[in-house]
């Protein structure tokens, strides 16, 4: 398979000195720890790299800082780790370790901060609390003004059928009366025919 040349590649460097030649050396140790037992075509992938050139990176030759970059963060790994061998491997372990080195004035100063932005988070919650209360009442309200504006207008109606009722009841008031007064003129008729009637 022919070499694919990255364009950010260093390429050939000159020999180095004791002190380089070291740090190399450690810093592919743990480029090689942190890809364990990946294979160079999955870590092409991972990286968008050609695999040839990844297998030149792990085998010594200096990484190009997109592949570096791309590295890590498939791998979920520290930058700082992969360049210096400082801190945790990890990502995810770097805030537990920043805090067991921690002196206890830089956890205080981290600890007024995070108190400073809880205030400042609650002083917003507040502000939203306020606005959804003034929003609630003022739609209670608009509730409450419809509520009594139907009840006025339904009131004419209530009023015109206690207006028919009351007619109603005149009128069979009326016709009882004349009910009973037509009675009463058709039994005196009767009794009178009766009186005059001869013996």
């Amino acid at each position: 398979m022919t070499a694919h040349k990255d364009e950010h590649d260093i390429g050939d460097h000159p020999p180095l000195d004791e002190e380089s030649a070291a740090y190399w050396a450690a810093f592919h140790e743990r480029l090689n720890v942190a890809a364990g037992d990946i294979s160079y075509r999955k870590l092409g992938r991972m990286t968008d790299t050609h695999p040839e050139t990844v297998r030149r990176y792990m085998q010594g030759q200096a990484p190009s800082a997109t592949f570096l970059t791309n590295f890590c963060r498939e791998l979920n790994l520290s930058g700082d780790w992969m360049l210096t061998g400082h801190g945790p491997m990890k990502r995810a372990d770097i805030r537990m370790h920043a805090l067991s080195e921690a002196t206890p004035t830089e956890l205080l100063d981290a600890l007024s901060a995070s108190l400073c932005q809880l205030h400042s988070r609650m002083d917003q919650l507040e502000l939203r609390t306020a606005s959804v209360e003034t929003l609630v009442g003022a739609n209670s309200a608009s509730k409450k003004a419809s509520k009594v504006k139907r009840s006025i207008e339904t009131k004419p109606e209530h009023s015109k059928a206690s207006i028919s009722g009351k007619s109603r009841a005149t009128s069979n008031s009326s016709s009882s009366s004349s009910s009973s007064s037509s009675s009463s003129s058709s039994t005196e008729r009767i009794r009178d025919a009766i009186t005059k009637r001869p013996r």
